[in-house]
């Protein structure tokens, strides 16, 4: 079995699809053909963020990909996260 050397992050779907990239060229390496990629819930969010960014798999698909997800995030940074993120003068992307 294979284990992850990385910890979990909350919502770094831009470091996932740079996972699954890797995954997609060991199958490459081994003369293994990814004909398609599908993802569910924030899988979803990795697949079509891994599209737009490799163009190596031919056919995504997205399952139910989650699309309104500000309330997951105040959950874990707690209410006001974003105008304090505002005050301090860092950038924050939620997609």
């Amino acid at each position: 079995m294979w284990e992850s050397e990385g910890t979990f992050e909350y919502g770094n779907c831009r470091r996932e699809a740079d996972d699954l990239h890797s995954v997609i060229q060991h199958f490459l390496e081994a003369n293994r053909v990814t004909s398609a990629i599908l993802g569910h819930s924030k899988g979803g969010n990795v697949v079509l963020l891994y599209a737009s960014k490799y163009h190596d798999v031919p056919c995504v698909i997205n399952v139910s990909g989650r699309y309104k997800t500000e309330g997951g995030v105040e959950e874990r940074l707690g209410k006001g996260f974003l105008q304090k993120v505002k005050e301090d003068g860092f950038l924050l992307i939620i997609f």
